[in-house]
């Protein structure tokens, strides 16, 4: 229970279930115990499935899909892992981890679609787009999201589904470790460091890190310098310098933090390590101990040795990996790793060093501490690290410790002490690090030695197992030979005693002893017969023979060792061989190794039949010894050498075919029964005593003399299986088989099945052929003896075809220290070759493959191969076909590795002989032809000048080509062809020379050729490519002065695409020819020459130039021609020049000057503007000119050279022009007419390079303009937009010249100045022309969009005016208001206290047209609150608004009251629009009470909303302006004082005045009486009007205004003269309507009820104590009515009129519904009218609890005041007719049956007698007559419409008609009958218009039903209040739903007679009654559910029966 104990007490409390109970066992058995573990573990299953299904749903989702639905989930996630799982038990746990890393299924971790998996997918989307908007909360949630991966990552086994299958996790753990930000860093490392512990010495994802990323390794290493990079910064802080002074050391301190941050922040990403951050800030005031202190706090962090252990992981992971790191890496790292154990150290140190006693415990601690860092480290290297590296960490270690030494310790003896101490221990550590390696091979070798050794103990096992059953098996022959020999003895001793002492009378003993004679004579027979021969033996010895083993066979009684016979008895019969036809090998095998007569032929005949298989032989006979081995198991009579087998197991294969084969060999004729008692019948012989088969006789009787085999077939005849059978033993029967036999010379097949014989007969022949024949060889270090070959024919009879063999034969020395158990003959295996072979093989039992384990074996094999080759070399014959005989890839196949062996081996030994095979001469080398070369090359000159023989297959196919290429011989390369050229100077081959003449004759498609085959040589292997390089640059192969030469060495040589640099000016430039792409391609792939680029010789011309400048050469007459060249290329490549110096400062380029030397571009200034020359207007101090004219003089030219200077840096000329702008003549401008396209764009580029002076002046230049008037060009205009002002300056301006004129200030469109400066023109001529001021902004509105950018917005609104016809006079445009009609009024108001002016679309309406004119100009479409406050402060200053009551007091006016109101309402709408803009959170407070339901004004609600908004009113005042901006705004010209308070702001009062609330005490308040009261009591509070209270919260609490609602309190005093009673009905009609049961209506005369309030405390009903000391106000008394919280007082008492006390409720009800239930006050009044109309009782005797109890106190938010109860009261209710007074003794009650009162209905009750009458009502007739009513209806209407006319004459729909309740009731008896008849005719009539949808027990609810249905008596309800419910699917009963389904409760009524609708009466229940009400009051149930009472009529009447109508009620 303690691992398995339940996380809850349910599945605790299943677990104590499952324990045995007290009267059961006692004891828990292990079954209790497992089924317990089964259930929790299914419980807890359970629960993890549940709560992780949908966070790994959430997770699964893409990026874009609910962000913040995946974040919550990955954040309940991380609760799960971080916290939770540390609570679970061990089981819950492994559930948990289990179905997080390897999902819920169990496929699922290989779909990665597990939580872990989702979680790394989603980890790392998450920290991308965290890195793009960084914030601190999203930084913790990575890191939090990181460590739960690496806690889930420590399973043993459950992490590497993980792993193996979501290689995002390494993308996470590589993005991590890049990133330069301390906590990603620390995570990454930490991710790292879990995964590669999973290793588990591995190296299984260190290899996969660095495979999925080479340079895994290089990043990790570069993490961790980083991490330590302040302490490289500490250990240059921490460097002594004397020569030095303080300052000087300060100052290197700071500079080598400076650098170290510009070093590490060349990275994209922002640094944010806040270590080196903090070090890096570091000023003069920081010294090296505040950087060691902040070091300091970070060392714990970064020597996490198992952090640090990860990178040693991976470089011990794969050599690879340490290519990426060196020696100065390791000697960085472990510098820094020591200078942090240093600061450790020195920390301990220093805090011990003031007792010299604890000196000793001191360094040892240092030097365990350091032992143990040097071993964690150390070991980790040791593995793969050279000693190299582990020498340069030593040497680092040294003087590390050396430098710290010299810092740390004063005391000279202390240090020399501590520095022997650490030099011994580090000395015995690095003695341990030299033999690590030699320990860690030497533990390989002895695990490798220990795996070795157990292999071998198993095998000896195996060995000595099989000894001793072999021990056993020999004992047991030898016991039984013992017995037999003594048997044998005694038969003898007792017959000699006993021979002459026989008598008659002891026959029966004498027969008995007799047949013991018999049975010792037989044993003694048998052994004396088994040394006879099969010649003298005779029929009855062998019958004697065959009887004994068959009597020892079965008189064998040992239990244990027969049962183990039998079953390998079973294995060698049936299950040894794999081949149903081996047994004909096997006897073959047997007929080879028996004896024959040297007379006879050895032949062996086999007869197929499909009933038998006979077999017969030739041989001499068998001898007993041989009856006696196949009688046994496992021996033999064959001897080893001489024979093929010699198992003893051969002859028991026959059992896979037969049950019963049988022997006849001359006087033998015996048989073997499978079917015995078991296994022991293989080898239990019996005699054959019953004649043979008749079929066979006559072979057997003609060849008497042979040893025969039958074997009858154990298979179904005529079956698949035989046909197969036989089918397989013909097939088995191989001519080959006779080859390599050396008795056997014939074999006969016959076949009866086909009666076909066939004949195989092998011969010898005598050729006159040379055959090979040696006596000693050596052939590949193989050395064979007596190598003959013969040929060998196999004929057969039947196709009458030799075949032919060669058959080579030859002896091997055999070493001594194999093995060699020698086993020859029959075929073992197919090994798919064309040659067959025969050795002395070891063989498996089975004899169907070789042993290839077996040293002799390989031994064998590998003389085989190298035999084979030698003869295919040696032999003329097989050398013709040996492509033939030579193994191919398909041929092995299918073959074992350890046959490929010799196949690999034949091969090769094919390839060392390959020349001699193919006739080649010494010295050649050999290659292939090559079809594509073959047109470039001939075969003689390969021959001549490459000395190369080629291979042609197609005309001496010795081998083919694909043999060739598996023998490793290359087809002709193009190096091979390049080889025929000659070297130069090299005249030592002739035919080199004459193939450079050919080459240079032949065309360019034989060079094209030639250098394509190079480039797809090179393609294809990159290895020849720097062998083909040194090739070519030997051959004359380069297209120069269009002729080959040999490769240029003196100059730079390119080649190049550009036209312009062909003729290269340049001499030490040399361009190569190409003549096709792919010789371009070849050179460029080879670099043999570089690609000459528009780049590259920009480069060049740079270079070159710096080169002249640093040599400052002084000669520039040779220089000045190649320079200017330069300038021209790179004038036309000017963007190429920019793009690639973009990073530079300045262009380094040198440009010839007037005073005839070179100066950078930078330098110098240009002499020209516009192609005008301007160099007498140059200052000419400190600037150097250009030299002028330029290279060409044509104005286009000037000017692309002028913008060419400009855009490398030279300087723009700067003029000295005199204040009047006069220019001499030579710079008139030319016209504009003149530019082309061209020149127009480049003079528009040169002046974007001017200065705005420089522009400015420039536009003062002269031109001539079309009316021939010389002025400065920024005052001409366009021609075409000046027509009718022909007198202005003009100019004829181009299309594609208009940007031009437009930057030298040509006119050239109307655009915003020139249309602002007309209107400020007409304006200041006091035009009143509308018109035209409507013209001129009309075109103003066509440009303002574009270039509106280009002006001042507020100098336009103050400068420009239009005239106003309304107001007759001139405003500005920031005077005008652009009005909305929503604010007219308001706006009207501010623009004539502000003397402004609105247009709207009635004021100025001529305007109103351009009004977004107006709005982008900038006009106000809206006052702002300092215009809207300074207008309020003005109308508080304004008289005329005001009436004089005496001389110190003034209200407002009607109209000035009116004016504050709506100005203060508009103020709080813009307060509003601020609050939105500056304080979102307080306007989500407004907002969120707007948009969902509004609580009534004054409602407890709404209150407590005010009330939230006072607190924020320090951040609302903010929004109101100062005095000083409403000054600005007045325009009141005040003092220097600055007012920086908060305006002041006017708010109106209840008694309409305006008042300050700085200066008084002002409150808030909803209930104008309270204000009376007020105001009667005392007159120092303020109250505001109760109109602003409710309009203008936020205005209120942005001036800090609190409410008498907030602050004050209510007292309610019960008095014991003003008794108070509980009104019940009421209180029951109140609770109803408002859903609340804790209302209570009480009545009382008055009430006596006080206020409390306090300026300087806030009241609430907790701290009523303090009332007393509050200022006290008396309320009235004669309210209608007082609503305090939950109690209802109605003043009541003294009226005597119900109507008004009801009035005075229903006014109470309205209040409640309204502020209570946000019901809207017409809802409420219907509410209220109809619940109060029901009420009977509005007097009570019931005195309240209440009544005399103490004062309560109520808050005045929870006390609701009256809503318009004068305008309620107006209107009467219609009540009933009775009243009670509640507690009174009258009850209306009626003995039997209750009254139904109702305003105009009564119950009358007549008993008519109907007791005689007994009808019956027949059920059938009522099915019938529904059936007949409903089918007339259909056809008579067939739209759903008009049924229900018809049903219920017109009366179905939903109306308010009451039901008629003045009628005669029957009595009980003919009640409860028509009762009865109209539910059943009813249920009838819905069947038939609802069909299936209408069963009893779901909508037939009366008991009634019983009388058709007796056994449906489930959901049976009389007192339900109706009958039937249904469904109204088809709206037959409820009309005007649309798609909505109205429930019907149907209550069913009867009637004898026929409807009537004015006389016709029927009784209601109370429950009926009381279910229609209920209905009837829920407005929700009215909208789905019905309450209907149908009217049957003429019920006693089947043929009548019919539906009245149906009342909706």
């Amino acid at each position: 229970m303690s691992k398995f104990g339940g996380s809850n007490s349910k599945i605790r409390q299943n677990c104590l279930n499952l324990l045995p109970k007290s009267n059961q066992s006692p004891y828990r058995t292990m079954s209790h115990l497992q089924k317990m573990r089964f259930t929790l573990r299914k419980k807890y299953e359970i629960t993890a499935k549940t709560r992780l299904s949908p966070i790994l749903k959430d997770l699964k989702l893409s990026n874009n899909i609910l962000p913040p639905q995946r974040r919550l989930s990955a954040i309940y996630l991380l609760q799960i892992i971080l916290d939770e799982l540390f609570s679970m038990n061990t089981e819950e746990r492994s559930v948990y981890k289990r179905m997080i890393l390897e999902g819920f299924d169990k496929k699922d971790g290989e779909r990665t679609n597990t939580i872990a998996s989702h979680a790394v997918k989603y980890t790392l989307d998450f920290l991308q787009k965290y890195l793009v908007t960084p914030n601190d909360e999203d930084l913790v949630l990575g890191f939090s999201l990181v460590c739960a991966i690496c806690r889930l990552a420590d399973h043993r086994w459950f992490r590497h589904a993980l792993f193996n299958h979501t290689p995002e996790i390494f993308t996470l753990t590589l993005f991590l470790i890049s990133q330069k930000q301390y906590v990603l860093v620390i995570a990454g490392i930490r991710l790292f460091t879990c995964i590669l512990n999973a290793d588990q010495m591995q190296m299984k994802y260190s290899i996969m890190f660095t495979t999925y990323d080479r340079f895994a390794t290089r990043k990790l290493l570069d993490a961790f310098k980083w991490l330590f990079s302040p302490f490289r910064l500490l250990e240059k802080q921490r460097q002594p310098d004397t020569t030095s002074s303080p300052e000087n050391t300060v100052s290197a301190s700071k500079n080598a933090g400076t650098c170290l941050t510009l070093a590490t922040t060349t990275s994209p990403t922002t640094i944010t390590n806040p270590l080196l951050s903090t070090v890096s800030a570091l000023d003069n005031f920081r010294t090296p101990t505040e950087i060691e202190k902040l070091c300091m706090e970070h060392c714990d962090i970064l020597t996490i040795r198992r952090d640090l252990r990860c990178l040693f992981y991976l470089l011990r992971g794969s050599v690879e990996n340490c290519s990426h790191v060196t020696i100065d890496d390791v000697e960085s790292l472990l510098s820094v790793i020591s200078i942090i154990y240093d600061m450790l150290y020195e920390s301990e140190s220093e805090s011990e060093s003031e007792s010299e006693s604890d000196d000793k415990n001191q360094i040892d601690t240092a030097i365990t501490a350091n032992e143990n860092i040097v071993q964690e480290l150390d070991t980790e290297l040791s593995a793969n690290f050279s000693k190299d590296l582990i020498s340069s960490f030593y040497n680092v270690y040294k003087k590390a410790n050396s430098l710290v030494r010299t810092s740390r310790i004063t005391h000279k003896e202390k240090e020399e002490k501590q520095r022997v101490q650490f030099l011994s221990k580090y000395n015995d550590e690095w003695q341990k690090l030299n033999g690590m390696q030699l320990h860690h091979d030497h533990e390989s070798l002895k695990l490798k030695y220990d795996e070795l050794n157990e292999q071998m103990i198993q095998m000896n096992a195996q060995l000595e197992r099989t000894q001793t059953e072999r021990d056993q098996l020999r004992n047991q022959n030898l016991n039984l030979a013992r017995e037999t020999g003594q048997m044998q003895n005694a038969f003898v001793q007792l017959s000699n005693n006993n021979q002459y002492q026989l008598s008659s009378s002891t026959k029966a003993n004498n027969d008995s002893s007799k047949d013991k004679t018999i049975m010792d004579h037989n044993e003694t027979s048998n052994n004396q017969i088994l040394d006879l021969n099969s010649r003298t033996i005779t029929a009855i010895q062998a019958k004697t023979f065959i009887i004994g083993i068959n009597r020892r066979r079965t008189a064998f009684i040992d239990d244990d060792l027969r049962k183990s016979l039998c079953g390998s008895l079973k294995h060698l019969g049936s299950d040894l061989y794999s081949s149903s036809a081996h047994f004909l090998h096997e006897l073959i095998q047997n007929a080879e190794d028996n004896d024959y007569s040297h007379s006879v032929i050895p032949k062996l005949r086999v007869e197929l039949d499909n009933e038998y298989i006979l077999l017969s032989n030739n041989e001499q006979g068998l001898r007993p010894k041989d009856v006696l081995a196949i009688s046994s198991l496992a021996v033999s009579t064959k001897q080893i050498g001489k024979h093929i087998g010699h198992k003893g197991l051969g002859f028991k294969s026959v059992y896979s075919v037969t049950n019963k084969p049988t022997i006849i060999s001359g006087p033998w004729q015996f048989y073997f029964q499978v079917s015995g008692i078991d296994e022991m019948s293989y080898i239990t012989p019996y005699w054959l005593e019953s004649p043979l088969s008749e079929r066979i006789l006559p072979i057997i009787s003609s060849n008497s003399s042979d040893t025969h085999i039958y074997l009858p077939v154990k298979f179904q005849q005529h079956s698949s299986t035989l046909n197969k059978f036989l089918i397989d033993v013909s097939r088995a029967i191989d001519p080959c088989i006779l080859l390599h036999l050396n008795k056997l010379k014939h074999l006969e097949i016959i076949d009866n099945r086909q009666n076909q014989s066939t004949a195989i007969e092998k011969r010898i022949q005598n050729t006159d052929e040379k055959l090979l024949q040696v006596n000693e060889v050596v052939f590949e270090n193989f050395k064979f003896y007596n190598l003959n070959c013969s040929i060998v024919e196999l004929y057969t009879t039947n196709i009458k075809k030799y075949w032919k063999f060669r058959v080579y034969t030859c002896v091997i020395e055999i070493p001594s220290s194999i093995i060699l158990e020698i086993y020859a003959g029959l075929p073992v295996c197919d090994l798919g070759l064309q040659f067959i072979i025969n050795a002395d093989f070891h063989l498996v039992t089975n004899r169907e493959s070789v042993r290839e384990n077996a040293e002799c074996n390989s031994y064998l094999r590998d003389h085989l191969s190298a035999l084979f080759v030698y003869v295919l070399i040696n032999d003329s014959y097989l050398r013709k076909n040996i492509s033939y005989y030579c193994p191919s890839l398909t041929q092995t196949r299918r073959l074992s590795i350890w046959w490929l062996v010799m196949v690999d081996d034949i091969n090769k030994y094919i390839k060392n002989n390959l020349s001699v095979l193919l006739e080649i001469h010494d010295g050649k080398t050999i290659r292939m032809i090559n079809s594509d070369l073959s047109l470039l090359v001939s075969n003689d000159q390969l021959f001549n000048c490459a000395n190369i023989q080629v291979v042609d297959n197609s005309v001496s196919p010795v081998f083919s080509a694909e043999r060739l290429k598996q023998y490793g011989l290359q087809t002709v390369s193009v190096m091979d062809v390049i080889s025929c050229f000659p070297d130069n100077k090299d005249e030592s081959n002739v035919f080199r020379s004459d193939f450079t003449k050919w080459s240079r004759q032949q065309n360019k498609t034989w060079w094209l050729l030639l250098f394509q085959q190079i480039q797809i040589a090179t393609e294809s292997d990159k290895t020849i490519t720097g062998r083909l390089i040194e090739l070519m640059c030997k051959k004359p192969l380069f297209l120069t002065l269009n002729c080959r030469q040999y490769f240029p060495t003196n100059t730079l040589l390119f080649i190049t695409d550009d036209d312009d640099l062909r003729n290269m000016w340049k001499p030490e430039l040399l361009a190569i020819e190409y003549e096709s792409k792919f010789e371009r391609q070849v050179l460029l792939d080879l670099n043999l020459v570089q690609l000459l680029t528009i780049e590259r010789m920009i480069e060049i011309i740079i270079h070159d130039h710096l080169q002249i400048a640093n040599k400052k050469a002084k000669n520039l007459a040779n220089i000045r021609s190649s320079i200017w060249m330069d300038l021209v290329y790179l004038r036309k490549n000017i963007e190429n020049l920019k793009y690639q110096l973009k990073n530079e400062s300045f262009i380094p380029v040198l440009i010839p000057t007037q005073s005839h030397t070179l100066y950078s571009a930078q330098n110098l200034t240009i002499p020209t503007v516009l192609a005008r020359d301007v160099r007498k207007y140059i200052r000419s101090q400190n600037q150097t000119v250009i030299d002028y004219p330029y290279p060409s003089s044509d104005n286009e030219d000037v000017l692309e050279w002028e913008l060419f200077f400009l855009a490398i840096g030279c300087k723009p000329s700067v003029l000295v022009i005199s204040k009047k702008h006069e220019f001499d003549s030579p710079l008139i401008l030319p016209s504009f007419t003149t530019y082309s396209t061209l020149s127009a764009k480049l003079a528009e580029n040169i002046l974007r390079y001017q200065s705005e002076d420089m522009l400015m002046t420039i536009q003062h230049f002269p031109i001539l303009c079309s009316n021939n008037v010389i002025c400065p060009i920024s005052t001409t205009y366009d021609q075409t937009l000046i027509n009718d002002m022909q007198l202005l300056p003009n100019l004829e301006i181009p299309t594609h010249t208009r940007d031009l004129a437009a930057l030298l200030g040509v006119c050239t469109e109307i655009n915003l100045r020139s249309c602002l400066n007309v209107l400020q023109i007409l304006s200041n001529s006091q035009n009143k022309d509308v018109d035209l001021y409507i013209e001129w902004i009309v075109r103003l509105q066509l440009y303002i969009r574009q270039q509106q950018k280009q002006f001042y917005i507020e100098d336009m609104l103050s400068a420009c005016k239009l005239y106003m016809p309304d107001s007759d006079k001139f405003y500005s445009l920031n005077q005008l208001f652009i009005m909305d009609v929503k604010y007219s009024e308001e706006i009207q108001l501010i623009t004539k206290y502000l003397n402004y002016e609105s247009i709207s679309p009635v004021r100025n309406n001529r305007y109103w047209p351009l009004k977004t004119l107006f709005m982008d100009l900038g006009c106000s479409c809206q006052p702002t609150i300092v215009q809207l406050i300074a207008v309020l402060q003005l109308i508080n200053d304004d008289t005329s608004r005001f009436y004089q009551i005496s001389d110190c007091k003034m209200i407002l006016t009607d109209i000035g009251k009116e004016n504050i109101c709506i100005l203060l309402q508009y103020l709080e709408i813009l307060l509003l629009s601020d609050m939105e803009r500056y304080h979102p959170e307080l306007f989500d407070l407004v907002n969120r009470r707007d948009t969902n339901t509004k609580p009534p004004y004054g409602s407890r609600e709404d209150w407590n909303w005010r009330f939230s908004l006072i607190p924020s009113h320090s951040k609302l005042r903010a929004l109101l302006p100062t005095e000083n901006e409403i000054y600005k705004v007045k325009g009141c010209k005040f003092s220097t004082t600055q007012f920086d308070e908060t305006c002041f702001i006017p708010m109106l009062t209840s008694d309409q005045q305006l008042v300050s609330t700085s200066k008084n005490i002002v409150y808030a308040c909803a209930e104008l009486k309270l204000i009376q009261y007020f105001v009667k009591d005392n007159r120092i509070r303020r109250f505001i009007a109760p109109v602003i209270v409710k309009k203008c919260p936020v205005l209120l609490a942005s001036l800090n205004i609190d409410y008498i609602e907030r602050r004050g309190l209510v007292a309610w005093d019960h008095r014991v003269n003003n008794l108070e009673f509980t009104l019940k009905q009421l209180s029951t009609i109140f609770q109803q309507a408002l859903n609340d049961n804790r209302l209570q209506v009480i009545g009382v005369n008055y009430t006596s009820t006080c206020l409390y309030l306090s300026d300087n405390t806030l009241l609430t009903v907790e701290n009523v104590s303090n009332v007393s000391d509050t200022d006290k106000y008396i309320l009235e008394s004669d309210n209608p009515f007082w609503i305090f919280d939950e109690t209802v007082v109605l003043c009541i008492g003294h009226i005597k009129d119900n109507q008004a006390k009801a009035m005075i409720a229903v006014s109470a009800l309205i209040a409640l519904l309204h502020k209570r239930k946000y019901i809207s006050l017409g809802e409420a009044k219907r509410i209220a009218r109809e619940k109060i109309q029901t009420c009977t009782a509005f007097d009570s005797r019931d005195i309240s609890s209440k009544a005399g109890a103490k004062t309560d106190f109520f808050s005045l938010a929870d006390i609701v005041f009256p809503i318009d109860h004068e305008l309620f009261i107006q209107n009467p209710i219609s009540l009933r007719k009775y009243f009670i007074t509640e507690k009174d003794t009258q009850i209306l009650t009626d003995g039997t049956q209750a009254k139904f009162t109702k305003q105009s209905s009564t119950i009358a009750i007549v008993d008519n007698d109907h007791s005689n009458i007994d009808y019956v009502v027949d059920a059938q007739l009522y099915e019938a007559r529904a059936r007949e009513l409903f089918t007339r209806l259909e056809e008579k209407h067939q739209q759903p419409e008009h049924r229900l006319k018809t049903l219920s004459s017109g009366l179905l729909d939903r109306t308010n008609e009451e039901p008629s309740m003045m009628s005669t009731i029957v009595n009980s008896a003919v009640k409860e009958q028509i009762g009865q008849c109209v539910e059943h005719f009813f249920y009838h009539c819905l069947k038939e218009i609802y069909g299936a949808d209408i069963t009893p027990t779901n909508n037939w609810k009366s008991s009634a039903r019983l009388l058709l249905f007796p056994n449906l008596r489930q959901n049976i309800d009389d007192s339900a209040g109706y009958d039937f419910i249904i469904e109204d699917t088809r709206q037959m009963f409820v009309q005007g739903v649309q798609d909505r389904i109205i429930k019907c409760f149907i209550e069913v009524k009867g009637i004898k007679e026929k409807y009537d609708k004015t006389n016709t009466t029927f009784h209601i229940s109370d429950n009926e009654l009381q279910m229609c009400t209920n209905i009837a009051a829920n407005e929700k149930r009215k909208e789905s559910e019905a309450y209907l009472i149908v009217i049957i009529e003429n019920v006693l009447n089947a043929s009548a029966i019919n539906i009245g109508t149906v009342v909706a009620w």
